[in-house]
């Protein structure tokens, strides 16, 4: 038996969100207004507030992830005496909360849009709005983060999900479509405006929600399975000053169709190969890198979607998931599904779960204004943070045997 154990970090105030950054939290108050603190201070505070086994379990459970998924850290975690060591916090509680004070945070002055945002993306440096006037965008200098800058706007076309990664940046306009642009790294020549606008091309007529797979992204529309569009790729430095080639995203060829080649991998069982095609409703409801999170008569199934460049589209049963008991979970109950590295995070109408190889396991109670993930970062891969009424939190989880406690 596995049991859940989780950290969260809690920051009183009215806020609008939060993004994990570059060693900094950047938190948004209602108003537009941004403030950011140093990860370095945040460990500094909690290990004289709560003692260093609190903070050590904060740093690598929040701040550290790559630490968490690393070798070394694995290796150290199978001997049992080390792991009941770095445990033993949760011998009293499986649940460890922290607050951090909002008078440590510091002051950004960058110009404000105080309009509703319905969705937030900080990438190269950049900050992108999606709001109903357009998506906007700004500025983060990460040597020098209370330096301030103006907002342009990128398009004038309402924006309602933005999602960035390999030099690309992809913005859901519900009736308008889909666009893509790639990212232009040129720095802004002032600390007002100084961005230069991207060259935006429709990749679909119509889009809700959008998330990469790999370097080939999904398109959510109002269809029971989203669309998938293959990336075309080009090996080149992002920037002047990057020192290595990476793989940057040029644009998407025609979009795939994936509805029955998903149903069917939702149909079929593995263990008996019995086809299940005419079982009634079918949905995918979310993402979590080529893992899809499907609903097949109301029942959750975990499908694996494989495209590579220059081979056939797979999608198939997850094995991953295969023996995972996921009867907890009612997919008519799930209002959205976020992505983490190694499963999903699911929010119900009154609390979060968490999906992962291991099963399903409740991370949070009470309604939730937001969610977000960061499964595209590298220190950061499996929290989650939420937006409620009288705070925002960030939760770090670990799961570990039953017989430890």
């Amino acid at each position: 038996m596995t049991k859940l154990l989780s950290v969260e970090i809690k920051i009183t105030g009215e806020y609008r969100d939060l993004w994990l950054y570059k060693r900094r939290l950047y938190i948004w108050d209602r108003e537009g207004g941004l403030r950011f603190l140093d990860l370095e201070e945040a460990v500094k505070h909690l290990a004289r507030t709560y003692g260093a086994s609190i903070a050590n379990i904060v740093q690598t459970l929040i701040f550290r992830n790559d630490w968490k998924v690393g070798e070394q850290f694995r290796a150290m975690m199978r001997v049992p005496e080390v792991e009941a060591a770095y445990l033993r916090p949760f011998r009293e509680t499986s649940r460890i909360v922290v607050h951090i004070p909002d008078h440590l945070f510091s002051l950004n002055e960058s110009e404000r849009y105080s309009g509703p945002v319905l969705d937030t993306c900080i990438y190269a440096n950049r900050v992108y709005l999606g709001t109903p006037d357009g998506l906007l965008e700004t500025y983060i200098n990460e040597k020098k983060p209370a330096l301030s800058y103006g907002i342009d706007q990128q398009t004038d076309f309402r924006v309602a999900r933005i999602a960035t990664r390999y030099s690309a940046i992809n913005a859901s306009a519900e009736k308008k479509g889909l666009y893509f642009a790639r990212i232009n790294y040129m720095e802004p020549d002032g600390s007002l405006h100084g961005f230069q606008k991207a060259h935006w091309k429709q990749v679909a007529d119509f889009s809700l929600a959008t998330s990469f797979v790999q370097h080939n992204l999904l398109n959510y529309t109002d269809a029971s399975v989203p669309n998938l569009l293959l990336a075309q790729i080009e090996e080149a430095r992002p920037h002047r000053s990057a020192r290595y080639d990476d793989s940057q995203v040029i644009g998407y060829e025609d979009s795939l169709d994936l509805s029955s080649a998903a149903l069917s991998a939702a149909s079929t069982s593995m263990r008996t190969n019995v086809d299940n095609h005419n079982t009634g409703s079918f949905e995918v409801i979310g993402n979590s890198s080529y893992h899809l999170l499907a609903a097949l008569n109301d029942r959750l199934r975990v499908i694996d979607l494989r495209a590579k460049s220059g081979m056939d589209v797979e999608v198939r049963p997850s094995k991953k998931y295969l023996s995972v008991g996921l009867e907890s979970v009612r997919a008519s109950e799930i209002l959205q599904t976020y992505p983490v590295s190694g499963g999903f995070a699911v929010e119900l109408y009154d609390s979060l779960c968490l999906i992962t190889e291991q099963g399903s396991f409740n991370l949070a109670y009470g309604e939730m204004a937001g969610v977000r993930t960061f499964a595209g970062s590298l220190r950061h891969k499996e929290v989650v943070a939420t937006v409620q009424e009288e705070c925002v939190s960030l939760l770090g989880f670990y799961i570990a045997e039953e017989v430890l406690f």
